[in-house]
Formats: structure tokens, sequence, C-alpha cells
């Protein structure tokens, strides 16, 4: 590699490295393994700790013979949550080749069930507002499941007006809900039963995801419950489970 093509490959790494979310010890690697230039593909490993977990990343980068420099490929991303309850959750990131990339803490937001609304670039890199979320039921060709952008207009205002919750009457409470589920978060909401709850985007579906206020999700009928109007076949029996008094409590719910 050229001189002048190593030095611009390494300055473009480390912006691209940097505005991911990466630290300056992790990206002093990565620069040293493209300034030596020996290897054809090269694995950094790094670790996140927030006051939840730890989220470990595995980066691959690949030498392309043609152009004649290293590419950030993909980074894999494991969350342990230091709940015992929660199991480890992982996902691979592919990078694109410019500056429009996902974040360590959007992805770290997403393993943990949110999603985040962002720009990213089309296939004719354009620039596209959205809502990224990962996709269990759709995996990539690790088996991984795959974070995946939806361009077709969701709005989390609209899906969680199906619902009742009070928020939905208070303009100020709805502005900074919106906010909050935005950045990846889940917003804490007051039930007309007078219970709180955490609601995310479920973008797919253009519908909510709704938890306890110990975070445990919602069943379909506990969930149906909350709904403004009510399935045809819903009959006050469990679709999915005992929804009796003691189970609700168990689940997080105050029932009087």
């Amino acid at each position: 590699m050229e001189k002048d093509m190593k030095v611009d490959n390494i300055d473009f790494s480390m912006k691209q490295g940097e505005g991911i979310g990466f630290s300056a010890s992790v990206l002093n690697k990565v620069k040293k393994f493209i300034e030596e230039g020996k290897l054809l593909k090269f694995d950094v490993d790094s670790e996140k700790r927030d006051e939840k977990g730890v989220m470990l990343t595995d980066s691959r980068y690949a030498y392309e013979e043609k152009l004649d420099r290293y590419y950030f490929k993909f980074w894999r991303a494991t969350l342990v949550d230091d709940n015992a309850k929660q199991r480890i959750k992982q996902t691979n990131v592919y990078v694109n080749p410019s500056l429009y990339n996902y974040t360590l803490d959007e992805v770290k937001s997403m393993l943990r069930g949110g999603a985040v609304e962002r720009e990213m670039l089309d296939k004719d890199k354009n620039a596209k507002m959205g809502w990224a979320q990962i996709d269990p039921k759709e995996e990539d060709k690790f088996g991984m499941p795959r974070i995946r952008f939806f361009t077709y207009g969701y709005s989390f205002e609209k899906a969680v007006n199906n619902y009742l919750f009070k928020e939905n009457e208070n303009q100020a409470a709805m502005i900074d809900a919106v906010n909050i589920v935005k950045k990846g978060g889940f917003a804490p909401m007051t039930g007309e039963d007078g219970n709180l709850y955490y609601v995310g985007p479920q973008v797919r579906y253009n519908d909510v995801d709704i938890f306890f206020s110990n975070m445990v999700k919602l069943k379909k009928a506990e969930k149906e419950d909350l709904m403004k109007v009510k399935p045809e076949n819903k009959q006050g029996e469990d679709l999915n489970g005992d929804t009796s008094k003691e189970n609700k409590q168990k689940r997080g719910m105050h029932v009087s």
C-alpha cells in the first residue's frame, strides 16, 4: 500500500470507528494493524460496560487488494447483562463504507429490545430517516438475528394510541415518551388501571411492546386487556397462559 493511500485509509478508519463509539485504545490497535499491513484480515476485541452489564465486541477488518485498502466489514456485539435471568444476546452489525453506521450505544439498546430512529444510507447512497430494530425472525448468514432498517413511516405515537394509557391525553407527556423511545429506551406510561408500564416500539408490526414495571413482557392476553378496541375473539380467557390474580401479581401487575 502506498504511503498516501495508507494515511488516507488510517484517517478514514479512525473517523469511522470514532463515530461508532470505539475508544482510542481500540482504534490505536486498528491503526497499528493497517500500518503494518501484514495481514489480509484482522480482528479487534473490546468491551463497554454500563450500569446494567457489559457489551463485548469483535470487529473484523479485511484487506481488498483491488482497492489497496482495509475495510471495516462488521462487528459482532454480545450483550451480557448482570441480571442472571437475562440470556446472552448477540447480533452482527454490518458496517457501511461511509460514516453512516450504528453506534455502540444504539446496538446495545437494540439488543435490549429497543429501537432507534436515525438516518442511514439507502442503496443509492441517499440518506433516509427510519427506525432500526433487531428482527429475531430474520437471520444473517451466520445465524444471528439481523438488524433491520424500516423506512415506511412508523409512528410510535399512533401505535401507542391504540392502548389505554393516560399519556395519550397529555401532549407534553407523549412528546417525552416519543423522545425516550427514539433513542432506544422504554417510556414509562400509566395505564387506566393505574399500573406503571414500560413501552417501546415494535416497528415491524406497527405496534408497541409493553412491559410491567419489573420489565416482564406482557403476554398476548394481558396486552389485549389494555387495548382501546378489544379483539372480537377476546372473551376474557387467557390465550397464552394463566391470567389469574396470583399470576398477574407474580408478573409485576398490581391487582386490587
